[in-house]
């Protein structure tokens, strides 16, 4: 009996973490831009083009690797640029408070538009009310109350670079004035975190995060 609560206290936690998609999303073109009582221009769409890439500077690199602290575990991540691009299946695995993982990415605006960044949403887990669910793995004996202590702690943040500087989000921000001229290229982040001194659950859980997306406008 003994032996058996010594195992269970230098059990270390399993946690893997999914980020289900990351989308830059596009709104507001204008379809029809009406020049004056007998000119009509019709832009096109597909000239609007902003994209994600793992590199700064090719926009064709579509794997992001990530940035491990503290024995933190993460894979690659295949970004889809297609009508909106999205990066899925983060998959990351924690095994003890102090851990985190980081994501670099790059977005390129190669279109013939300049575009104008109008919000960053922290979406909801599909078909959930919340933007982060915790569940105790199969098999796992961990105690509910534990893992939703330990699930409390964890986070999911998203960085922005504005000059020289990384401005750092964890809730849904609408923006003003931030462009992303044609031609050039801004970055950011996704932090994921297991902070020092957060609580620990008995046994592995996977932690579940809702969509991040970034709004585009030709729109200003």
């Amino acid at each position: 009996m003994e032996k058996d609560r010594r195992s269970k206290s230098l059990f270390i936690l399993g946690l893997s973490i999914l980020l289900l998609g990351t989308t830059l999303g596009f709104a507001a073109f204008s379809a029809n831009l009406r020049v004056s009582s007998s000119a009509t221009v019709t832009p096109n769409e597909v000239d609007f083009k902003v994209v994600a890439s793992g590199s700064e500077t090719d926009s064709s690199v579509d794997i992001v690797s990530p940035s491990t602290v503290g024995g933190a575990s993460a894979d690659d991540v295949v970004i889809v640029n297609e009508k909106g691009s999205s990066s899925a299946n983060i998959n990351v695995n924690f095994t003890e408070p102090g851990q985190s993982v980081t994501y670099q990415f790059f977005i390129h605006n190669e279109g013939e538009y300049d575009a104008h960044l109008k919000s960053l949403d922290f979406k909801n887990v599909i078909d959930s009310n919340s933007k982060k669910i915790c569940n105790v793995v199969d098999g796992s004996d961990a105690t509910v109350e534990l893992v939703n202590q330990a699930c409390e702690d964890i986070e999911i943040s998203v960085e922005l670079k504005n000059g020289s500087d990384f401005l750092e989000f964890k809730d849904s921000n609408t923006f003003e004035n931030v462009t992303l001229l044609k031609g050039r290229v801004s970055s950011g982040k996704f932090n994921i975190t297991y902070p020092d001194g957060s609580a620990r659950a008995d046994g592995a859980f996977n932690i579940q995060f809702g969509d991040i997306e970034f709004t585009y406008s030709t729109a200003k």
